[in-house]
Parts: structure tokens; sequence; C-alpha cells
């Protein structure tokens, strides 16, 4: 049972699956190429909805997902910690 409390933070919420969206629409994956002549930045659900297209490299889609997910429990975290600093700063006063 202390496991699931400890967990609660990773339900998911509008906040949070919004801020998720947010942060995959933007553009955050660079590549380059020749020395750093030629750079290009992506934004990962661009590459994703590609890599559903052309499913030719199905282990490239399964990283899109742990990156999905890894982003999922950075915002969670940081929705959770704002909303516990809120609360403090609301009780102090």
């Amino acid at each position: 049972m202390k496991v699931y409390k400890s967990l609660h933070f990773l339900k998911p919420r509008l906040l949070n699956i919004l801020l998720t969206f947010l942060v995959l629409c933007l553009p955050i994956l660079r590549e380059q190429y020749n020395n750093g002549q030629y750079v290009t930045h992506y934004r990962p659900i661009t590459v994703i909805i590609d890599y559903f297209q052309h499913f030719q490299q199905p282990h490239l889609l399964l990283v899109m997902a742990m990156f999905i997910l890894i982003i999922y429990f950075v915002v969670s975290l940081v929705v959770f910690g704002g909303s516990k600093l809120l609360q403090q700063i609301i009780k102090k006063k």
C-alpha cells in the first residue's frame, strides 16, 4: 500500500497530459551533419507520426515510447513538486 502512495503523482491528470503534449510539440530533437554545417531540429510528435507512417524500424518506435514515458515522468515530478510548494506557501499565509 505504501508503494501506491509514493507513486500517486504518476496518476494521469489533465495538467500532466497537456504539459507532456506541449513538451512533445517543442523542437527538442537535434540532428547534425558535417561538423556542424547542417543542423536540423525535430519535434518528437512528428517523429513518432513518421515512424507510424513508415514502419521500417520498430526499435526506434520503442525508443520514442521510452522517451515519452521519461518526459511524462519528469513533467509529473515538476507538477507534483510545484503543487507541494504552492501548498506550503498558501499554508504560511
